[in-house]
């Protein structure tokens, strides 16, 4: 029976290690986005509200088109269309994938 318990916490500590590395990674620079506000969306749920700015512009990679993003904010009052920003893309992944679980954004609106 205590040999029994020894095998659970030790499997249990080595799940925590391995969810560790997965879940608690650091956010890193992934990328840095310029463009165009082109709409501000607020789209209301039960309880919380989701606020997005949808942007047109380029990445900082060379050669990029200019695409639409959709970038996740928290007080979306501080932004109007029109406006030029600069967002700064933090990831905690290696994969290069689009996962707003694993991604914080940084924004700045440019002086014009």
């Amino acid at each position: 029976m205590a040999k029994n318990i020894v095998i659970a916490v030790l499997v249990s500590i080595i799940l925590l290690l391995l969810a560790k590395n997965y879940f608690w990674q650091p956010y890193s620079l992934d990328s840095t986005i310029t463009g165009t506000i082109e709409e501000i969306r607020v789209d209301e749920k039960f309880l919380f509200d989701n606020e997005f700015i949808v942007i047109t512009g380029k990445g900082e990679q060379r050669g990029s088109s200019e695409a639409v993003y959709e970038i996740p904010v928290s007080d979306s009052d501080s932004y109007e269309a029109g406006q030029k920003v600069q967002v700064a893309i933090y990831s905690n992944i290696d994969k290069d994938l689009w996962d707003l679980d694993h991604m914080k954004f940084e924004v700045v609106v440019l002086e014009e």
